[in-house]
């Protein structure tokens, strides 16, 4: 489904109908029923796609962004699909005990509209579900949840020690009284800008009580893709939401330009990292040495002045062994403020698999 943007919907429905769903269904394995068509798995009646998913007991609904035109709601958009489950499987609205969205585009949009006005937008607008329109700002995003207070202290950490400057984007650090933000930016700032902040404080310096709440203990990744960098890229496709309102585009520009700062794997507490090294026995005794001062110097130091230390194929060897431990070599320290860490080991917070799922 290349260029098509998805969301997907669980419908937990009553037991009475689900072995009538499932007889509509062929069974791919034990736990999965679908018929085979674009979507592997699912049965598809383009714009929608079903999927009978046995292990938690509910149908998952995929719909296409065509099916999206038109709706301004969300509530209009469920209406919508559950009269078309219903239509389909010949069931009643009764027999659907519950809706939740469980996977939604991972873009905000900013458009200039004909009468030259911005419109900022999610899913479910309108205006911005016209593939022609022309986009002047898009920004991707995924969202982390703290699980306990120190992991703020773990991410500020980390956000010390990465590198100075990716992608020809400059690190800034902004330090408030109450946490610190990491953001890169493209010398012209009208590029590319790559940034990690913590939601629920932005809100509250806008006087968003609410959303303070509703984003409590969440630490947001974004892309910053803007206008200036759409406009360069039109050899490769056009400024339409067509093409960039899509979850593959946006993993794509996190693994061009995030994944460079942050790396893929999760964050070690330096100690235990070290300790993980010493642990392995398919390293001998001097490698196991060298690792552990490399470590030591990035937590120490950073990024950016231990690759003056170390020659470049020295530093992509001993990162390449260390990750493949599955550990990141941004470590973060055991003691952080003062305050002594107990956490061993935290989730990549810039990847969208550890991401939390939204509703619209």
């Amino acid at each position: 489904m290349k260029n098509i943007d998805t969301l997907d919907i669980q419908l937990a429905v009553k037991p009475s109908v689900k072995d009538l769903i499932k007889s509509k269904l062929r069974c791919d394995n034990d736990t999965r029923y679908g018929i085979g068509g674009e979507y592997k798995g699912h049965h598809t009646i383009q714009p929608y796609g079903f999927e009978y998913i046995c292990r938690g007991e509910y149908l998952l609904v995929t719909v296409e962004h065509k099916a999206m035109t038109g709706i301004e709601t969300s509530s209009e958009l469920q209406e919508k699909v559950i009269q078309m489950v219903v239509d389909y499987f010949h069931i009643s609205t009764a027999d659907i005990v519950k809706y939740k969205v469980v996977k939604t585009p991972t873009t905000k949009v900013r458009i200039a509209c004909k009468s030259g006005d911005v419109i900022t937008g999610k899913l479910g607008g309108n205006t911005i579900h016209q593939d022609l329109v022309e986009i002047n700002r898009i920004e991707m995003k995924t969202d982390y949840r703290l699980k306990v207070a120190d992991e703020q202290l773990i991410a500020q950490d980390i956000f010390r020690i990465t590198a100075d400057k990716s992608n020809r984007c400059l690190k800034e650090l902004s330090i408030y009284p109450n946490r610190t933000n990491c953001e890169y930016k493209s010398s012209s700032n009208n590029s590319i800008a790559i940034t990690c902040y913590f939601k629920e404080y932005e809100r509250l310096e806008k006087g968003d009580v609410a959303g303070a709440e509703k984003f409590k203990d969440i630490l947001r990744t974004e892309v910053k893709v803007k206008n200036k960098h759409l406009n360069n890229n039109r050899k490769k496709m056009d400024k339409t939401l067509v093409n960039y309102f899509s979850p593959s585009v946006a993993e794509d520009y996190f693994n061009n330009y995030v994944v460079p700062i942050f790396y893929t794997e999760p964050f070690y507490r330096l100690d235990i990292a070290q300790l993980e090294i010493y642990k392995n026995e398919l390293l001998q005794d001097f490698e196991k040495d060298r690792l552990y001062q490399f470590l030591e110097n990035i937590n120490k130091f950073g990024i950016s002045e231990v690759k003056e230390m170390y020659d470049s194929n020295t530093f992509k060897e001993y990162s390449k062994k260390i990750n493949k431990m599955g550990i990141n070599i941004l470590c973060s320290s055991p003691v952080i403020d003062g305050k002594e860490i107990t956490i061993k080991k935290m989730d990549n917070f810039t990847l969208f698999i550890n991401g939390i799922d939204s509703d619209i």
